[in-house]
């Protein structure tokens, strides 16, 4: 059922005016490989999660697959591949439970967290580096709502909410240390409810996230399309994790309207934001407003400059070349596309690609990708890697798991 055969499916078209389905787009050729032919679609999930990484020249990806004896509230497990040098992927690894990030150190030791229930936070270790095959339970934390990063310096830290009760709640953060193999632990507030979903970028022993609402009620008298749990972001930074001050400041804070955020990306000491975001302050004004795309550069001290963004941000992916020039991936109707993004000119897109036989194959609502900024390990100079499911099969439990990569153009 779990297939480990990798099958090519290779376009040899150059980048050309010409466009075969008459879209007009230039191409850009991708490869395609089967990673597995059973995996269930919430492998995809989380638009702040991890499901890709490398390591020491391997490409490894974390799925979750179904267990009908599953002793967990989801029914499933979980399944690592690693990718060979002949391009098969092979299984290394399971986890009793779904994996949500999949991390990876300088030492070689990965880091997986993978919840069994919506009270608890499971992170598993591997015991020896570069292995999957033997995995240790080092945290058990008190929600699933999570999020999580690794440092350049192997240092880890992972945000979870501080319990599942409705109500003003805390988030928990714990730390780790790798150069005194020591654990801290911290929390701060939050007052609109549970939060979760927090893309995180960790350095040394700061850090900077930002945390999405996940239970803030709707207000009285609003339904929950008028007044989404989604509607809230927090930004918050702790200079010291050691020492564990956190700074917080509600940044996305209106009673009507919902935020879907996509994706972050940290360059130049500023994190990079993209989302979706309908907001206002009465029903009246909601019924005028509608929801749109936005990119926002986050600075240090919290701050954040906002741009109207003219793409759909959902499964989006921003890119950075070795030579530092800015790309974004998205979606175009059915089809996957990249264009070039100016980040000193209002974040302008332009020359605009179609990703040759992607879109039918890469329909998850999250597009992973290589992001060793967030969650360790290696990146792959000017080549893209993308991970991502079916979704159209029609049997939520056993679609396909697809790896393309790519080259970014000249």
């Amino acid at each position: 059922m779990y297939s480990i055969v990798s099958i090519m499916f290779s376009t040899l078209v150059n980048i050309s005016m010409a466009n075969a389905v008459g879209s007009g787009l230039p191409e850009l050729p991708v490869n395609i490989e089967l990673v597995s032919d059973g995996v269930k679609q919430r492998t995809i999930h989380g638009w702040h999660s991890s499901r890709l990484v490398k390591y020491d020249g391997h490409l490894y990806a974390a799925a979750t697959v179904q267990d009908d004896n599953g002793d967990n509230a989801w029914q499933d497990k979980g399944l690592l591949f690693r990718r060979e040098s002949d391009g098969r992927w092979r299984k290394v690894g399971k986890l009793p439970n779904q994996p949500y990030h999949i991390c990876v150190a300088p030492d070689g030791r990965f880091w997986v967290i993978a919840p069994s229930r919506y009270r608890t936070c499971e992170v598993y270790r591997s015991k020896r580096p570069g292995d999957l095959s033997d995995m240790e339970l080092i945290y058990n934390g008190t929600c699933a709502y999570v999020g999580a990063s690794m440092s350049p310096e192997g240092n880890f830290l992972i945000m979870h909410a501080e319990t599942n009760a409705a109500g003003p709640n805390a988030v928990i953060t714990k730390f780790y240390e790798a150069s005194t193999d020591t654990w801290y632990t911290s929390r701060f507030e939050t007052p609109e409810h549970r939060c979760g979903y927090e893309g995180i970028i960790l350095r040394g022993k700061k850090a900077i996230a930002v945390v999405n609402s996940s239970a803030c009620p709707p207000v009285e008298g609003a339904t929950i399309n008028e007044s989404s749990p989604w509607r809230k972001v927090r930004l918050a930074r702790c200079d010291d994790l050691t020492k564990g001050q956190w700074t917080t400041r509600m940044w996305l804070d209106r009673d009507y309207g919902g935020t879907g955020l996509a994706d972050t990306y940290f360059h130049d000491g500023f994190i990079y934001l993209t989302y979706s975001h309908r907001g206002a302050d009465s029903l009246e004004e909601y019924s005028r407003s509608q929801n749109s795309n936005f990119i926002a550069r986050i600075s240090d001290d919290l701050s954040a400059e906002v741009f109207p963004f003219p793409q759909s941000t959902g499964a989006g992916r921003i890119l950075c070349s070795s030579s530092g020039k800015f790309y974004f991936l998205g979606r175009s109707g059915s089809d996957l596309s990249l264009w070039d993004m100016d980040v000193e000119n209002s974040f302008h897109l332009s020359n605009e690609r179609r990703l040759v036989d992607a879109g039918d194959k890469l329909e998850g609502y999250v597009m992973h990708t290589l992001r060793p900024q967030r969650f360790g390990g290696e990146d792959d100079g000017d080549t893209i890697h993308l991970l991502n499911t079916t979704t159209s099969s029609g049997d939520a439990n056993n679609e396909k798991l697809y790896h393309a990569w790519f080259r970014l153009p000249e």
